[in-house]
């Protein structure tokens, strides 16, 4: 156990050592990079353990600036000037700068797949309920109804949910990430 907590400590160390700073990355569209998973940290990705961080970031909303994903990337990639030597906490930092070389490049993430594809599950079902609920509220503008308040109300009640809808798709898809050097 002592020995398995040294090698533990070690690699910390090499981490801190590379550490380029942190700064925010697009989990939606990575574009101009490619996201690589697996080098690092192969585990194949549990669904269930999908399901259930999805759900958290629905009842608890995203806190994409907490536990940073960090990712491995040739320094001349990045614009080391431009990322932020603190982690950031309550809101993530700014976008990371990709330099030309990074153009159309697959980028190693080292950690968190399981908050990346939770993540984007979770913007996949905003955008389902979304579809959903227009389909909807086009039903209730263009069906006859008999009663017309009722009709309002719930036109009201499907426009409050669709506001709700559009609040959390219109944020970011960022996450914090801690970027770090390759090779070096």
């Amino acid at each position: 156990m002592q020995q398995a907590e040294a090698h533990v400590g070690a690699l910390a160390q090499q981490v801190a050592k590379k550490r380029l700073g942190y700064a925010s990355l697009n989990l939606v569209d990575p574009s101009p990079v490619k996201l690589h998973f697996g080098k690092w940290n192969n585990r194949p990705v549990e669904p269930a353990r999908v399901k259930i961080l999805a759900a958290g970031f629905k009842q608890y909303g995203v806190r994409s600036w907490e536990n940073p994903i960090p990712i491995v990337v040739p320094r001349e990639y990045v614009n080391v000037n431009a990322l932020s030597q603190r982690m950031s906490e309550g809101e993530c930092p700014p976008v990371i700068e990709w330099t030309p070389a990074a153009q159309g490049k697959f980028i190693e993430i080292a950690g968190g797949h399981h908050r990346c594809a939770a993540y984007v599950h979770h913007i996949k079902e905003l955008q389902d309920a979304r579809t959903h609920i227009l389909k909807r509220r086009e039903r209730l503008l263009t069906a006859k109804h008999k009663d017309e308040e009722e009709r309002a109300a719930a036109l009201t009640k499907t426009d409050d949910v669709l506001r709700e809808i559009e609040s959390a798709l219109s944020k970011p898809t960022i996450w914090q990430v801690e970027v770090i050097a390759n090779g070096e």
